[in-house]
């Protein structure tokens, strides 16, 4: 089978992930475990392992429509860096498996955000040809983590009917921080594409996160529309399509500023800003995050 891994920098343009605005918590470990973290940037879904005959109940899978992404998984923890590292592997579409040992968990930390993910209700049959039986997916099997942290979330509105100033603006995750405890000693992950062509992924620590991490992420290739960032509605459109869930009738993004992070602004005349009458507007996207992770039948507790 083919190899799906390409050691080349990913040719999409820069990822835009908006700058925490709340510190990450650790938790206190032994001498003999520590903390790595997985970063999860993107509009994937979380669903559980269906695909796995070996231990299903401690594995995740997050997935996600390939439609206008490129995927890649960054040797350290800030999912920003998937242009300049350059140890970063390019995801072709398939199912993966990162795999590192993991011991059991210590404390979970007071104070942390808890994920705001978009949930939707897949029907348990059709979730393996979603995970491994389709041509037009992202999807890596993890161990499940001992606590997911919300890091990044972003704004929206949405509805059944037409957008407007008194419409209800709702905030859903769209970087997750996953947190596990390991072997104080572990330095790396390997990442096995289904050919079985393993490669090395070392846990590195960077800003904004002082834990070693990796980092799994999205991108789309084009500069973002300003008026009302319709890519991230294209993106999640693409999503709903995807898992098969019904999407609101009507969705608006605020306004993009000029350093490409949200406003609290919402443009309710542009053209072309909603999803209306089930046409979603096909312009060129960007690093889409703006639009929701999904929760897929309750996966994430």
């Amino acid at each position: 089978m083919k190899n799906n891994f390409s050691s080349s920098v990913v040719a999409w343009a820069a990822v835009f992930f908006i700058s925490a605005a709340f510190p990450r918590l650790l938790a206190a470990q032994s001498t003999t475990t520590k903390e790595v973290e997985i970063d999860v940037a993107g509009p994937f879904g979380y669903v559980p392992d269906v695909v796995d005959s070996v231990n299903p109940q401690n594995y995740i899978v997050i997935v996600a429509s390939s439609a206008h992404h490129g995927g890649s998984v960054v040797p350290e923890g800030d999912a920003n860096h998937y242009q300049s590292n350059t140890g970063t592997l390019t995801l072709v579409e398939g199912y993966y498996q990162l795999n590192f040992n993991v011991t059991s968990c210590g404390p979970q930390p007071a104070g942390i955000e808890r994920p705001k993910l978009y949930g939707a209700t897949v029907n348990n049959t059709v979730l393996p040809t979603l995970i491994n039986g389709s041509s037009h997916q992202f999807a890596v099997r993890l161990p499940k983590p001992c606590y997911y942290e919300s890091y990044i979330e972003s704004s929206v509105k949405l509805g059944q009917s037409p957008i407007t100033s008194s419409s209800p603006e709702t905030a859903y995750t769209t970087w997750m921080v996953l947190h596990y405890t390991v072997d104080a000693s572990l330095t790396s992950a390997t990442l096995t594409d289904q050919g079985n062509n393993t490669k090395t992924v070392t846990f590195k620590a960077s800003q904004p996160s002082s834990l070693a991490g990796i980092a799994i992420a999205l991108s789309m290739n084009a500069v973002p529309s300003p008026a009302c960032d319709f890519e991230s509605s294209m993106a999640f459109g693409d999503a709903a399509t995807f898992w098969g869930f019904t999407a609101p009738s009507y969705v608006l993004f605020p306004e993009i500023s000029s350093s490409l992070q949200q406003t609290r602004r919402y443009n309710y005349k542009a053209s072309g800003c909603t999803k209306a009458d089930g046409h979603w507007p096909l312009t060129p996207g960007r690093a889409d995050c703006h639009a929701a992770q999904i929760n897929v039948n309750g996966t994430v507790q």
